[in-house]
């Protein structure tokens, strides 16, 4: 399975993380205050999505809760896709291919997918039902962080040294690097 090989390097994210989830079009998954989710072409603050972990008894899964930031409710998909004040669904955090992840629901199995294929100008968002090794296109979300992406460099010290002469700060053989939010 390639997803459980990608899933060991994820990215040290900052949880929780807050971010953008953009669908294979390019538009934000968005929700409103009556729970309805939807997607929009301009990302505003309905598109802000939380991440926030849930502590799992499998170490090998990342399992969080994803929280509108701007409507405080919580992705769901009791009757359909949608969001709700309740915290207990739990989506299964994934990484893929090309920078991509996926969400799938934990007591389901299905995934949070866009069914944009029927008509562009509508998007609807529906659940995929393919098994772990079927992603498709529509099960794969682009994800732009908002809170940042924490990493850790490693070199040597005179690659350190010299790149404390461009303006980082150097403490013992560790260079502490900033970057801007475009990284």
């Amino acid at each position: 399975n390639s997803s459980s090989t990608f899933n060991q390097h994820l990215p040290c994210f900052e949880f929780p993380a807050r971010c953008f989830l953009s669908c294979s079009d390019g538009r934000y998954l968005s929700s409103n205050k009556d729970g309805s989710v939807q997607f929009v072409k301009k990302k505003d603050l309905q598109c802000q999505w939380r991440l926030i972990p849930v502590a799992s008894e499998k170490s090998d899964l990342i399992i969080i809760v994803i929280q509108n930031c701007q409507t405080q409710l919580f992705l769901s998909i009791l009757n359909e896709v949608r969001t709700s004040e309740h915290e207990g669904e739990c989506w299964h955090f994934e990484k893929h291919l090309g920078s991509k992840y996926s969400f799938k629901h934990l007591d389901s199995g299905k995934r949070i997918s866009a069914d944009i294929s029927s008509k562009p100008k509508k998007v609807e968002t529906s659940l995929s039902k393919e098994g772990d090794d079927e992603i498709d296109s529509k099960s794969l979300w682009k994800m732009e962080l908002l809170s940042g992406e924490l990493c850790f460099l490693s070199c040597r010290p005179g690659v350190a040294s010299a790149i404390a002469k461009k303006g980082t700060s150097v403490k013992s053989n560790t260079v502490i690097l900033g970057c801007d939010e475009s990284g």
